[in-house]
């Protein structure tokens, strides 16, 4: 798999937008270009913190944001969160935006 900064890319410092829904942000485009696909393992709660330099607490609100949107689910017995995309899809509610800052 490529590196996470080619995935996922880096926190804008200078944007007024908190740092956990530019990280949800980030996530949420890797999903919508497929660059994770339903099922697929996201990033592990200690690869987020190493790869943008923040708290895990940052993290933990970035992905609860998208398991509340339904892009995210967690699976204990496969190993954490994985994609989930269709789930929107299927729900007829597609992913939701960022706003325009």
């Amino acid at each position: 798999m490529p590196s996470l900064t080619s995935v996922l890319g880096v926190l804008d410092p200078t944007s007024d937008r908190a740092v956990f829904r530019q990280i949800a942000d980030a996530l949420r485009e890797a999903i919508d270009k497929g660059r994770f696909r339903e099922g697929d393992k996201l990033p592990s709660e200690t690869e987020l913190v190493d790869h943008f330099g923040v708290s895990r607490m940052t993290v933990r609100n970035a992905l609860s944001l998208l398991q509340q949107e339904g892009l995210a689910r967690f699976r204990a017995w496969q190993g954490g969160l994985r994609a989930a995309p269709a789930a929107c899809a299927a729900a007829g509610i597609g992913p939701v935006r960022a706003a325009a800052s």
